[in-house]
């Protein structure tokens, strides 16, 4: 067993249904549990460290101490073990969902969502600790998400005393290193006695990350700097990278001190301290709410399931799940203050329909005759991915791309070829926001997080325990007013081209697919629809 471990392989009874993600340690697969009717997240170990003697033993006794811990917040461990090739792995807890650190890059973090997450990982903490079990890895990369965002949302700490193992295996690969050095304690860089209080410094620092988008001593320029600042600077202040309350620099700079003395005692007292930040915080700008959506009759509800069935079967790709109208949208970001009226809304939400483009004239971009197949007034969830940071890439109107936005509503439409032995589709949403300034900001925004998804191979799949099909990411690109990136189905001559326009209070989000070279035909659409909006047909 060598390298990635291919869907269908059985490793120790479990058999492999999807890569979830990979890093220094060991790659981390969603397998189907040998014994139960569930999808585990199997862990399995790098060859070169499970060679390693020593790391084969802290590893087992790391393990079972992190399979003793029963916490609500704490990801469970189920199993370790050791392949016939030799190479550790360990079973644990799968959460549907995603991470702190991919929720941040998709600009889906707020000071409020910030606080909640600090605090449920500061009452996993306390847990453990009162256990005498350290961590060792506190960062948002491990704060696992799930449920809609706001005071539901489950977090959940995950990797609970692997890292252990592999720092006092001596691991050096600069992953590893870097991925600690973000976060670490002063005592942890110089040698000193480590106890519970430097998860609580790791914890600060994850705080700071999650209020203002950067890591603490982001701008020191090598590894070693990033240390003597962690040694010697003072702690960073949020208030001076974002529009945060002053009482957010005490909170970070408590957590931070130099002296573990003069830290928080607890989690608890770091999560109160971070929760009266956040109730000095002053209120957010006035926005746009979308109105209450009208009663759904049960024909409604089966033509939002025919469109995300539109998209799977024309485009080749995972279902597009339409969220129930229930689950309301987050605060939005830590305001500034003085801010600007907002704008008149040019379009309103109820005309975003007449904004879309008539079957005909899809028709004669795409070369195909295409009829509509459904329409939706929800955004859309698809989050069995392995790179959730990048589903927004692929798919239209993602919740997880445009809460706390400033959008007040969607609309999309699926449309799809007459003859239905041709692969295609085009995916056609107009998104209203609070103003036009919100709409190209973001589009600005997107602009900047679309490049680190280039190259990626991302795997998605209809559903737990169903097949993946693998998707390569393409380079983004920018001409005039439109962000576009072309994307392709491994093993497959499907391509598609995804594209967003800011137009008036609107951005246009168009996927269009094609066997073969999909082309220009994303951008084309877009531009069609924006013009449409401009001359004012579109409401």
């Amino acid at each position: 067993m060598t390298g990635t471990i291919g869907i269908g392989s059985v490793v120790s009874g479990y058999r492999i249904q999807g890569k979830l993600g990979a890093g220094g340690m060991g790659t981390v697969y969603a397998a189907a549990d040998p014994e139960l009717p569930r999808l585990d997240a199997l862990k399995v170990m790098s060859a070169e460290l499970s060679a390693d003697p020593e790391f084969r033993a802290r590893f087992r006794r790391e393990a079972d101490i992190a399979a003793s811990l029963d916490h609500p917040n704490i990801v469970s461990v189920y199993d370790r073990g050791e392949s016939a090739e030799g190479r550790l792995w360990i079973a644990m807890q799968l959460v549907d969902g995603t991470d702190a650190d991919a929720a941040l890059r998709a600009g889906t973090m707020t000071p409020q969502r910030a606080v909640h997450i600090v605090a449920a990982v500061a009452e996993a903490l306390d847990y453990a600790h009162s256990r005498r079990v350290l961590h060792r890895d506190i960062k948002p990369a491990n704060f696992l998400l799930s449920g809609p965002v706001g005071p539901e949302e489950r977090v959940l700490l995950s990797d609970f005393s692997i890292a252990r193992a592999a720092d006092d295996a001596g691991m050096t690969a600069t992953n590893a290193v870097m991925t600690t050095m973000a976060y670490a304690a002063p005592e942890v860089l110089d040698g000193r006695n480590v106890d519970h209080r430097s998860d609580l410094y790791s914890l600060g620092c994850a705080l700071f990350q999650l209020l203002t988008g950067r890591t603490p001593f982001a701008d020191a320029p090598s590894m070693a700097a990033q240390a003597m600042a962690h040694l010697q600077r003072p702690a960073p202040r949020p208030s001076e990278f974002a529009p945060l309350t002053p009482a957010f620099d005490a909170v970070v700079g408590t957590a931070m001190a130099k002296d573990p003395a003069h830290r928080y005692p607890s989690g608890r007292a770091l999560a109160a301290a971070a929760a009266d930040a956040l109730h000095r915080q002053a209120p957010p700008q006035p926005r746009f709410t979308p109105p209450p959506p009208p009663p759904r009759s049960r024909t409604g509800v089966k033509l939002a399931a025919a469109a995300g069935a539109a998209l799977l079967v024309g485009a080749g790709v995972s279902a597009a799940v339409v969220l129930r109208d229930d689950p309301a949208p987050a605060p939005s970001a830590a305001p500034t203050t003085a801010a600007p009226a907002p704008a008149a809304v040019t379009l309103a939400d109820a005309d975003l329909p007449d904004a879309l483009l008539p079957a005909e004239e899809i028709s004669a971009v795409m070369g195909i005759p295409m009829q509509a197949s459904g329409s939706s007034g929800g955004f859309y969830n698809d989050r069995l991915i392995n790179v959730p940071e990048c589903t927004a890439v692929m798919y239209p109107a993602q919740q997880s791309a445009f809460q706390n936005s400033g959008a007040t509503a969607p609309f999309t439409q699926v449309v799809n070829p007459v003859d239905t032995q041709i692969k295609a589709s085009v995916v056609q949403s107009v998104i209203a926001f609070g103003t036009a300034e919100l709409a190209r900001s973001f589009v600005d925004r997107q602009a900047g997080l679309w490049p680190g998804c280039a190259a990626k191979t991302a795997q998605v799949s209809k559903g737990s325990g169903e097949p993946t099909d693998d998707w390569r990411l393409g380079n983004t690109a920018r001409t005039d007013e439109t962000l576009t990136v072309t994307n392709s189905r491994v093993g497959s001559e499907v391509t598609c081209q995804r594209a967003l326009r800011p137009v008036a209070n609107v951005v246009v989000d168009v996927n269009a697919c094609l066997t073969g070279a999909v082309g220009d035909r994303a951008d084309t659409l877009a531009g069609q629809i924006a013009d449409q909006i401009s001359s004012g047909n579109g409401g």
